[in-house]
């Protein structure tokens, strides 16, 4: 994550400099309400998602595989109760990353039912992701109260 921050700011650190001479402030409200700057944040951020969500549920399978392969094969005692130790980490990484494409999903159809567009979209995404977020954090608290009992 820290990577991409690093990238995004570099990024955007050059296309300040190359336009800092003639950049004002309403051609910047054009550049951000282009539809077609917002469809390629959009998509570049959905692509990046959807990747995230694809190699999650592949080291999940190949994790399992794993496991299994030891079972099979009869290993030592101490390799396999290593292995074999149950990780709530990445269940829990499943359930973010369905909260946060339900978010999205529920973000879009609001934005196409109310018509909404420039700002408007992007509050409503903002607002739909933290939303993810809130319930993905609320079933933490929940797992964490269930599991202290």
């Amino acid at each position: 994550m820290k990577k991409i921050f690093s990238i995004c700011g570099l990024f955007l650190g050059a296309i300040e400099r190359i336009q800092a001479q003639s950049f004002t402030l309403s051609e910047m409200k054009d550049f951000l309400s282009n539809n077609e700057t917002m469809r390629g944040v959009m998509l570049i951020g959905g692509v990046y998602l959807a990747f995230r969500f694809v190699l999650e549920m592949i080291r999940m399978m190949l994790d399992h595989s794993i496991k299994i392969k030891l079972l099979n094969r009869s290993a030592q005692e101490d390799t396999i109760k290593y292995f074999l130790q149950p990780t709530n980490k990445s269940k829990d990484q499943v359930y973010k990353w369905i909260a946060i494409f339900g978010a999205v999903g529920l973000g879009f159809v609001i934005i196409s039912s109310i018509m909404a567009s420039g700002i408007q979209s992007l509050a409503i995404m903002a607002f739909s992701l933290s939303a993810g977020y809130f319930v993905y954090q609320k079933y933490l608290r929940q797992l964490d109260e269930h599991s202290g009992e």
